[in-house]
């Protein structure tokens, strides 16, 4: 059990993967494969291409994800990505490593099962944890106690943590992401320049442009949600074809989904209310380290004007008197990762892991035992 471990942040769009223990994840990689444009067999794996490389040559390439909403749907492709990172680009042989996973909140037992099954039958790793992002985030930041605000890429996940301990009523979980203003950019941008974007390749694009130039508006009546922008304060966007499209209010308006989901025909509560309802659902007397301690967690969480269109927001309906405080931490984007590596490398986490004979003794039902 002294291995040491490979942590692992499955993510929808992207997998951070590196050793714990270790500040940074040591490769950053999409969770995409792709295909020749028109040669779309599974059975075609020499001409297909992993990851960074696949977005590179994108334009040829029809692009797909094996997650979607935080869960794994295609198992193959998983596998794919899997062996490219582990034998590829981290060029270790994965039975010498414990694996610690990261897995979202409210996705089937049967996805934790089936991963179980391929660390241990596949790789023949020793031992194997799975571990909730949200906890991890809030690790990352220094504390066990707080609520977690994760909005990655195909979902939004909230989750207050007292003293390491889950407080299942603030669970919860919303089909709402990063994924969602980048189709929603692709429908302005439509409307406005009269160009569609509707191959893999082309929303790949406007993902670019979305993590380049998109920006949350300060409040819902902001005026740079309506009307539009002179001629003069749009940006020009050079397409690969080298085509140009100018960018004015839509930069502003696809991420205002995360505030206003009606905009695209959603009924769920904005991402203010999300954060006062979890906390609302818990005890009175711990609600005010919860308002005290709202970690944010997830890339879509970097784009500028955020933390202070989600503080005003909490502001202005939380109750009376409440201190707020958003712990915001620059690496975000990698907090799942980095807290997996904190817990994989701590000598009182070691009689935690899943080990291959507890597997073989009691089946993959004791991955939901002992992961939770």
């Amino acid at each position: 059990m002294e291995k040491e471990s490979i942590v692992i942040d499955n993510g929808t769009s992207q997998i951070k993967i590196g050793i714990a223990g270790n500040e940074n994840p040591s490769f950053i990689e999409f969770n995409c494969i792709g295909k020749p444009k028109g040669k779309e067999s599974k059975t075609n794996q020499e001409s297909s291409y992993i990851g960074c490389e696949a977005i590179e040559k994108r334009e040829s390439l029809t692009l797909s994800s094996p997650m979607e909403r935080g869960q794994i749907v295609d198992w193959e492709n998983m596998e794919r990505i899997w062996n490219y990172l582990f034998l590829d680009k981290m060029k270790h042989d994965p039975n010498e490593y414990n694996f610690l996973i990261t897995k979202k909140r409210q996705t089937p037992k049967s996805n934790d099962e089936t991963i179980a099954e391929i660390v241990f039958e596949t790789y023949g790793v020793k031992a194997m944890y799975l571990a909730y992002d949200t906890i991890l985030s809030l690790y990352s930041s220094g504390r066990t106690t707080g609520c977690v605000l994760d909005v990655g890429d195909g979902c939004i996940t909230i989750e207050a943590i007292y003293e390491g301990f889950s407080v299942p009523q603030s669970i919860n979980r919303y089909d709402l992401g990063g994924r969602d203003i980048t189709d929603y950019l692709c429908t302005l941008l439509k409307r406005e320049t009269g160009r569609s974007f509707t191959t893999t390749s082309e929303i790949d694009i406007v993902r670019e442009i979305k993590e380049k130039h998109c920006q949350v508006a300060l409040s819902c009546k902001a005026q740079e949600l309506r009307g539009n922008l002179p001629e003069e304060d749009k940006i020009t966007y050079e397409l690969p074809d080298k085509g140009k499209i100018k960018i004015g209010n839509e930069r502003i308006q696809a991420p205002e989904i995360l505030f206003q989901p009606s905009l695209i025909g959603i009924e769920q509560p904005n991402l203010d209310e999300i954060v006062i309802n979890s906390i609302m659902n818990c005890d009175i007397d711990a609600r005010k380290d919860f308002f005290g301690n709202v970690v944010l967690s997830g890339s879509t969480t970097l784009m500028s004007g955020f933390v202070e269109r989600l503080q005003t927001g909490i502001k202005e309906r939380a109750p009376e008197g409440i201190r707020l405080h958003c712990v915001a931490a620059p690496e975000r984007a990698l907090s799942p990762w980095i807290g997996g590596s904190i817990l994989g490398s701590l000598s009182t986490f070691q009689k935690m892991w899943v080990s291959v004979d507890e597997y073989l003794e009691n089946g993959v039902s004791i991955v939901h035992t002992k992961c939770f």
